[in-house]
């Protein structure tokens, strides 16, 4: 398993404790919630879960409000290199941070960011493993102080292929050597429940919901050999490249995650805008059932 991706609560811990490791560190809680209305869901920022508790010298990061393209219909829809640069700066981010994201609720929240700053060319950048519920449940100290790094510069360099569109999606149906991954749950993949236009899944795709990647009773990702096995009920593993989905390009990061803590990470790409482009475009082929 890399794991360079994913740093546990004790290794934050200790970071932050040493001086020589901590200097560069930019710890964000990214937490953002979904309210579920009707059959759609709404989006809120975590700001307010923030102010009453994060961990101590975390920053806030509004992935709405502040790296997602502003000009989009579709809300979370990738911003332009430019537009990033200036997020990341206003945030303290320089290309040599060691980032490290989490969230109060769930870690697509951060595992979407580390996409985003890995396709953006960042090197350093990790996911905390169990997120603030496993930091909390450790009995580890928390603050209500809101911290905020110093605006710095930043330089991104795209790579375009970690981001799948509508067009690489409908080309990659009729491939045998491509894996496209619905990361919703059960239901939704079969047309059930909420869903983000036409009920059901991109035609010839397959069901991986994302919370099946983690440990239910820590919130933590599953060891190598258990995703290994989960994401062996696919065809990702033996795929020449893989797709991941969801209603809005944030849940499939969890499984895009999943396929880089095994060493896949360049054969793997999100399609950004997801159901939320793809179900509301009648020319393009679902299924349900």
């Amino acid at each position: 398993m890399n794991s360079n991706f994913l740093i546990s609560t004790q290794a934050l811990s200790d970071r932050m404790a040493n001086p020589s490791t901590s200097r560069n560190l930019r710890l964000f809680d990214c937490t953002t919630l979904l309210r579920q209305a009707g059959n759609t869901m709404t989006v809120e920022s975590g700001l307010a879960a923030y102010n009453d508790a994060h961990i101590p010298g975390a920053a806030f990061l509004d992935l709405q409000r502040d790296f997602s393209d502003p000009d989009s219909d579709l809300r979370f829809t990738l911003p332009s290199a430019e537009a990033f640069n200036k997020a990341a700066a206003d945030h303290g981010i320089n290309n040599d941070s060691h980032l490290v994201f989490y969230a109060t609720t769930y870690p697509m929240w951060a595992t979407r960011l580390w996409w985003m700053f890995r396709i953006f060319g960042h090197q350093n950048v990790s996911v905390l493993d169990g997120g603030m519920k496993k930091w909390q449940s450790e009995h580890r100290p928390v603050s209500d102080q809101p911290a905020r790094y110093q605006p710095s510069t930043y330089k991104a360099t795209q790579k375009p292929l970690k981001v799948a569109d509508k067009a690489a999606v409908l080309a990659a149906l009729d491939q045998d050597d491509v894996c496209v991954i619905n990361a919703l749950s059960h239901e939704q993949f079969r047309g059930e429940g909420s869903h983000y236009g036409r009920p059901g899944r991109i035609k010839n795709s397959q069901s991986l919901p994302w919370n099946e990647m983690l440990d239910p009773a820590t919130g933590c990702f599953l060891p190598a050999e258990t995703l290994a096995q989960k994401l062996s009920a696919t065809s990702a593993l033996e795929a020449k490249s893989v797709i991941t989905y969801c209603g809005g390009g944030i849940a499939a990061s969890v499984d895009l995650f999943a396929l880089a803590l095994l060493g896949m990470e360049d054969k793997v790409s999100l399609y950004d805008n997801s159901m939320s482009e793809w179900a509301n475009d009648s020319d393009a082929p679902m299924q349900t059932g």
